[in-house]
């Protein structure tokens, strides 16, 4: 017998019917400026509404970890005492990081 074509032809309806699967919108790198300094953030989704990732600010890199609620995220970067709070939102493809200074850094997405 020869193969069948059911199999792919049923998986390809499923996917139809599934829609679009969409990427995680706080997930990605982000690129932006303040106070004259560069700003790097790779960050990626690891279940449970939780990211980690990695803030590079003047070639510096300061690993980050945050948890998102609804549409915003809070976290913290930096190792033991070094450490700062975070919130984050975006804005179309804009993330407007907050700093606990109240400092906002504009972080626009790289494609």
């Amino acid at each position: 017998m020869g193969k069948s074509t059911l199999a792919p032809a049923s998986l390809l309806v499923l996917l139809c019917w599934l829609g679009p699967v969409s990427a995680d919108p706080f997930a990605g790198r982000f690129v932006g400026s303040f106070g004259g300094e560069e700003y790097r953030l790779t960050m990626e989704a690891i279940g449970g509404n939780r990211y980690e990732g990695v803030i590079t600010i003047g070639g510096q890199p300061v690993p980050l970890v945050a948890r998102r609620f609804g549409d915003r995220l809070l976290g913290q970067a930096g190792i033991g005492g070094d450490s700062f709070d975070f919130s984050a939102e975006l804005q179309g493809d804009t993330l407007l990081l907050r700093d606990d200074n109240g400092a906002v850094i504009r972080l626009d997405r790289e494609p």
